[in-house]
């Protein structure tokens, strides 16, 4: 921007208008635009503003006044909400959509010795100081040879008032001008410029007031000459000329700016314009991915069935279900060991019982090849780590910032064995523990510095060892303070302490998690919880039932628990997510 157009002389500013927020007596906010960008038509910009209200693009705004007076412009937007986020996305949207923020092309072109050149504000300023040093010497030469002409004729007129007497005398004898000019010359050795400047003098110039005048003008010219002289020899005293006449053009024009000009105007982008809410995503068998607002879903009490989540097809069902706020980058990893980069925009909002969109639309993916886990980032940092497991039992530990360019395609996270699939990912610092859940409840704790960091294109170590028929359905980060929540693929759930469960080395096979029985059928999934949180269970079917978590009680690891939805006869709870307390 600027800093460009110094340096090269080329290069865009952006300029934004005003925007103060405020509230009245009642509680009620408002957002008054009171500067609008250089050379904006005021008028227009309503019309932008009114129109954005009139297709919803502004759904927040109430009521939009012009209270523009005498005293400036006044713009006014009354807003719905009081929120301090709603006001923030309302003005993020007039910076976005309107010509309340515009872009200016600047090119300093100016001409050096004839010929143009675009120049940065250094060569500019170096060509101004080589100006205004031509400048000063050019006018300073000017004046000295003003003060020594002037010096000569009053050295001259000097000569003559000393000598009046014998100069009248002479005047008086002469036969013309020429003639009295010629015997001045010889008579005090003058100039022709000086005897001429006797001749024009008045008479009334030989009082002794004049005589006085003319001495006082005289020194006063010596003192100048000297001073001339002195700044034609001098760069430094020429350069402290042209400081002193910048700063007597400083205080005659000391006007205070009225654009303020800050380091960065931040690059609004998609999120910056909407409103942060959570969403639902739900992800099929058959490879349909959307999303619901999460408010969709009401609380219900333990033992409810729950809300259709979509109309499955003949062979769907849901196979993953999690909780992503709009304003999340995801990082969408497959059975297959890959990993894909995804805003939660990007997946299709789709209604409550809507099937969704193929993921074949969104990711490039192979036919037998699914989503099966997701982690929300801000960004790649160099001290977290991801965390894999797979399947069968494998575990491994790599630098989240390795991840960091990921392209349309995907990118390799982890190498699958042969008949192993990847099941989930956790996000850590290290310092932490990892459980690996199993369908059949065991549960494994094992300290994420036990083993050893690997590359991206690694396949990683032995996590937990598997009894018959067993498989890992899921992995989670826990720390010493955490609960844990398990629900069995027929209804029934649990809480249970972390601490119940020790750490242990990797390759154990681990401790029962929950009782199973034929009544509360396999384990269908595990999480940390926290007081508060609302947990979401979906069925092979697609219903969706919200609980409280305070209604599941905290139970020891060897029990079953108790009933958590009521479920039909031929449908089983697939996947279970968590809301978390706002």
């Amino acid at each position: 921007g600027i800093y460009d157009a110094y340096r090269t002389g080329r290069g865009k500013i952006v300029i934004r208008g005003k925007i103060i927020k405020e509230v009245n007596s009642k509680g009620k906010v408002s957002l008054v635009i009171t500067e609008i960008p250089y050379k904006e038509n005021k008028t227009k910009l309503i019309e932008s503003i009114a129109d954005l209200i009139k297709n919803g693009k502004l759904d927040g705004v109430r009521d939009l006044r012009d209270e523009t007076d005498k005293d400036g412009i006044r713009i006014v937007l009354e807003l719905k909400s009081r929120e301090e986020r709603d006001a923030e996305i309302i003005s993020n949207n007039l910076f976005k959509r309107t010509r309340l923020e515009v872009s200016y092309s600047m090119i300093f072109l100016a001409l050096v010795n004839g010929i143009p050149k675009t120049m940065g504000l250094r060569t500019i300023l170096m060509h101004f100081i080589e100006h205004r040093k031509d400048i000063v010497i050019r006018r300073t030469k000017y004046l000295l040879r003003k003060a020594e002409e002037r010096a000569h004729v009053l050295e001259g007129l000097k000569i003559a008032l000393a000598n009046i007497d014998e100069v009248v005398e002479i005047i008086k004898k002469a036969k013309d001008v020429n003639d009295a000019r010629t015997k001045l010359m010889e008579r005090f050795l003058l100039s022709q410029i000086q005897a001429q400047a006797i001749l024009d003098m008045r008479l009334q110039k030989i009082t002794s007031l004049e005589v006085r005048k003319l001495e006082e003008e005289y020194l006063e010219l010596i003192q100048k000459i000297a001073y001339y002289k002195s700044i034609l020899n001098s760069e430094s005293l020429v350069l402290q000329i042209i400081k002193e006449e910048l700063n007597e053009l400083g205080d005659k024009f000391d006007i205070p700016r009225k654009t303020q000009i800050i380091d960065k105007v931040k690059e609004l982008n998609e999120l910056d314009l909407i409103q942060e809410e959570d969403m639902i995503i739900t992800i099929t068998n058959r490879g349909f991915i959307k999303r619901v607002p999460e408010s969709i879903y009401k609380t219900q009490r333990r033992g409810g069935k729950g809300l259709s989540a979509l109309s499955t097809v003949e062979e769907d069902f849901v196979r993953k279900l999690f909780l992503a706020s709009t304003h999340d980058m995801l990082l969408m990893f497959t059975n297959k060991g890959r990993v894909y980069a995804l805003n939660t925009l990007d997946i299709p909002e789709r209604s409550r019982t809507a099937r969704g969109s193929s993921v074949a639309n969104i990711l490039t993916l192979d036919r037998d090849e699914y989503l099966c886990d997701y982690i929300p980032i801000k960004g790649f940092n160099e001290e977290e780590f991801l965390v894999f497991a797979t399947r069968r039992g494998t575990i491994k530990k790599t630098r989240l910032s390795e991840y960091a360019n990921i392209n349309k395609r995907g990118l390799i996270a982890i190498n699958i064995r042969e008949n192993d699939h990847l099941v989930s990912v956790i996000n850590t610092r290290g310092g932490q523990s990892i459980m690996l859940y199993t369908r059949k409840a065991m549960a494994v704790r094992i300290n994420v510095d036990s083993f050893r960091e690997q590359g991206r294109a690694t396949q990683g170590v032995k996590g937990i060892t598997l009894g018959k028929d067993d498989y890992v359905i899921s992995a989670e980060g826990v720390t010493d303070h955490d609960t844990l929540l398990f629900m069995s693929e027929k209804g029934f759930s649990k809480r249970t302490r972390v601490n119940d469960f020790k750490i242990q080395n990797r390759g154990g096979k681990g401790l029962i998690a929950m009782k199973l029985t034929p009544k509360t059928g396999l384990l269908a999934g595990a999480l940390v919880v926290s007081e508060g949180d609302d947990i979401f269970g979906i069925t092979q079917k697609g219903q969706i039932v919200r609980v409280k978590l305070d209604e599941i009680k905290i139970q020891g690891r060897s029990t079953m628990g108790v009933k958590f939805i009521s479920l039909q006869e031929d449908d089983l709870l697939k996947d279970i997510s968590r809301c978390m307390e706002k």
